[in-house]
C-alpha cells in the first residue's frame, strides 16, 4: 500500500482515535491508575514517572501495530 504523506497522517489520526476510545478511554485509564495506585500506595515520583512512561508505551504499541496492520501484509 503506498500512502501520501497527507494520507498516512490521516490514518495515524484515525487509528489514534480508535485505540483511545477501545483501550484508552478515561475509565478504563482511571480504573488502571487506581490498581496502580493501590499496589503502590507509597509511590515515589520515579514510581508514577514510570508508571506514567509504560501506558504511554502501552498506547504507543497498540497505536503502531492498528497502524502497521492496515498498510502491511500480515500473516495470520
Amino acid at each position: 500500500m503506498t500512502l501520501t504523506n497527507e494520507q498516512l497522517r490521516e490514518l495515524i489520526a484515525t487509528t489514534s482515535e480508535t485505540v483511545v476510545s477501545s483501550e484508552f478511554t478515561e475509565d478504563q485509564v482511571g480504573a488502571r491508575l487506581a490498581a496502580w495506585q493501590k499496589a503502590v500506595p507509597e509511590a515515589t515520583f520515579e514510581d508514577q514517572l514510570n508508571y506514567i512512561l509504560a501506558e504511554q508505551r502501552e498506547y504507543s504499541e497498540a497505536l503502531l501495530y492498528q497502524v502497521l496492520a492496515q498498510v502491511l501484509p500480515l500473516d495470520e
